[in-house]
């Protein structure tokens, strides 16, 4: 809770740190920012509407005008997705999720610096791993994980993925029917999973 982050228009990432009168820009995409998250208290991740993912470290120094910013990660998501909105997600402190078009992958947090890494969202090895129970015929729109490391993922054909024990030998999904494009799914508690249509019209919510 030391950093507040917001985007702006042109793609950049404004970061003010809470107790002091500094702040950051962070950029590097080429489009407006999508999502955001902090992976840990000071890393953040952004996915844009350029098929991009960048992560930064950002730390406060003894300069109370000037945070120190390192950037980790750069991934660029091709081919075929230079203008597909990219979800992120934290995962844990060393993992994110995302999602590109009809691809969701978990990523490891790997110190890559400003070098660019070109990311096959199908086949993302060595950076992550794609998780497969989401169906190719379909598109991702939202994704959460729960404090249990429970992964729900949205998405454009009405449905809900709901995977358990990712990353382990006994990964499983399930498959909730919603029947409309689902715009935001959010865990409200450890089982309580709360889905949302299309431009909010109706909101529900599954204990599952």
């Amino acid at each position: 809770d030391e950093f507040i982050t917001y985007g702006l228009k042109q793609g950049h990432v404004r970061v003010l740190h809470r107790y002091s009168e500094a702040r950051a820009l962070l950029k590097g995409h080429t489009g407006p920012v999508s999502h955001m998250c902090f992976v840990s208290a000071s890393i953040v991740a952004a996915g844009g509407m350029d098929g991009r993912v960048f992560v930064w470290k950002v730390q406060a120094t003894d300069d109370e005008n000037a945070l120190q910013v390192d950037c980790l990660m750069s991934l660029v998501f091709s081919p075929g997705c230079e203008e597909c909105e990219v979800l992120v997600c934290p995962f844990d402190e060393n993992r994110m999720v995302v999602g590109v078009g009809n691809a969701v992958m978990v990523i490891d947090i790997v110190e890559k610096g400003s070098s660019v890494c070109d990311v096959d969202p199908l086949d993302p090895a060595p950076y992550g791993t794609r998780i497969g129970e989401f169906p190719l015929q379909d598109v991702a729109t939202s994704i959460s994980v729960s404090s249990q490391g429970v992964l729900a993922i949205g998405s454009r054909r009405g449905r809900v993925y709901v995977v358990r024990n990712v990353g382990t030998g006994e990964q499983c999904c399930q498959n909730v029917i919603i029947g409309e494009h689902v715009d935001r799914v959010d865990w409200v508690d450890r089982r309580g999973l709360m889905v949302s249509l299309k431009e909010g019209s109706k909101k529900m919510m599954f204990v599952l």
